[in-house]
């Protein structure tokens, strides 16, 4: 069950990523500073996953 709810949150994140990065050239400093908060969080929840296998 804990795979099953990383990997959804993973695909969610991955989908923000892409959704963000076709934006991003509006964005202002503060929301490309949110883009790359989340871009560290999808590391560390792949860490996880990794570890879990």
């Amino acid at each position: 069950m804990l795979k099953t709810l990383l990997g959804h949150s993973l695909q969610l994140v991955c989908e923000l990523l892409e959704t963000d990065t076709k934006q991003q050239d509006t964005y202002s400093e503060y929301e490309k500073r949110e883009v790359s908060l989340v871009t560290t969080d999808n590391n560390n929840v792949q860490q996880v996953l990794r570890d879990v296998k």
